[in-house]
């Protein structure tokens, strides 16, 4: 807790602490040429003949804790805690704008979450599908004998595909005989077997 935020938790003790309605105002009265916060604070003659000050339980701890130093601190962090909130404001539409605008055309600052999630998911996909292409092409480009990438070439001579071989990749990796074969639904079921066939093999 910061020094700030303890100086405001004691003052709202001590606010708490006063035994008066929240809604009394603190009203200085003047008549009959005696000035006083009536029903909070009363200045009183003792029986003695001596001047003393009347009011009720917590008013006076309340008053001498709200020193001009400390209601000036307190203005001080309030005013750095305004700019701070107006500088994180700015950058959270400068953020949004980044984005699509809501439906009056401004920035929409109340998705930005959603709309980095977002983001995040689609830069995700493209690095997988990045991934993938730079896989095939090596593994195409550095065959030692051909390299085919087909897609339903069953149905030049069939009127359906076999159902999950509708793509098939094959390819010989190290000498002009023996190949591997793989197959798949789509190109891109096809190259993640063929990451993961990589990995098996090369570690």
């Amino acid at each position: 807790m910061s020094k700030h935020e303890e100086l405001i938790e004691r003052l709202r003790l001590l606010a708490d602490a006063v035994k008066l309605s929240p809604h009394t105002e603190w009203q200085l009265w003047t008549s009959n040429s005696w000035r006083r916060f009536q029903g909070v604070l009363e200045p009183v003659t003792q029986k003695d003949g001596h001047p003393d000050l009347h009011a009720a339980p917590g008013v006076l701890e309340f008053i001498e804790a709200t020193s001009p130093a400390t209601v000036t601190a307190l203005l001080d962090a309030l005013e750095a805690q305004a700019r701070e909130i107006e500088g994180l404001q700015a950058a959270r539409r400068a953020y949004a704008s980044e984005f699509a605008p809501n439906g009056e055309g401004e920035p929409d600052v109340g998705s930005i979450h959603q709309n980095i999630r977002a983001m995040k998911a689609e830069n995700d996909g493209l690095r997988k599908d990045a991934e993938r292409y730079r896989t095939l092409v090596e593994v195409m480009e550095s065959a030692k004998g051909s390299a085919d990438l087909q897609v339903n070439d069953h149905l030049c001579y069939y009127d359906t595909c076999e159902p999950g071989e509708e793509v098939s990749l094959t390819w010989f990796p190290d000498t002009p005989v023996g190949s591997y074969t793989l197959h798949g639904k789509t190109v891109s079921e096809v190259v993640d077997a063929l990451i993961d066939h990589r990995s098996a093999t090369h570690g």
